[in-house]
């Protein structure tokens, strides 16, 4: 009888910022749907045809890869760095998130800055990404954990989660993201 309220409630919640959460700087500030995401910009590097999203990247420094920064995480914490990975997943209802790595579990979690910019919801898996934002380690409540479960489609996963889990985590204002070779 409330099922309809309920998968309303649901669809609207869906990709928004969760709330009461303890790290202020990593959340955004506003909400996904308040602007309409701008569109990417199409260029060239040494590296090849890329998309970029978000601002450019400034830093002048190397990219570390995501298994590198997962392994060396304590290093890279509070810091503002480039990081080159292949995209795993993105968020298949608005592209506001982005898990990426090279192999095995060694993934990194990846928003974006004040949802600012959006990538791909489909079609990124496989790519190669450079992207620079604040390493940081992030814990995420149940209800956050089942939040992206559920947005990324598994919702057994979603199901099996019982206690909250500390991730590597990037907060991005920019990304490259190359073509598929």
């Amino acid at each position: 009888m409330f099922r309809a309220p309920l998968i309303a409630v649901f669809v609207v919640a869906a990709c928004s910022p969760m709330q009461n959460q303890p790290e202020p700087s990593n959340q955004p500030t506003s909400h996904p749907a308040s602007r309409p995401a701008p569109k990417p910009v199409t260029a060239t590097d040494e590296g090849g045809r890329y998309e970029r999203f978000g601002a450019p990247l400034v830093s002048a420094q190397t990219p570390v890869s995501a298994t590198k920064l997962v392994a060396n995480l304590d290093d890279w914490a509070g810091k503002t760095v480039q990081v080159e990975a292949k995209v795993h997943s993105t968020c298949p209802k608005m592209g506001c998130w982005m898990w990426v790595g090279d192999a095995g579990d060694r993934k990194v979690f990846v928003r974006f800055q004040d949802y600012a910019f959006f990538v791909p919801k489909t079609g990124a898996e496989g790519r190669r990404v450079i992207f620079e934002g604040k390493v940081s380690r992030k814990e995420l409540s149940v209800e956050e954990a089942r939040h992206y479960a559920e947005d990324a489609g598994d919702l057994e996963a979603a199901k099996k989660i019982t206690e909250p889990t500390t991730i590597p985590f990037v907060m991005a204002t920019g990304v490259k993201m190359y073509d598929a070779k």
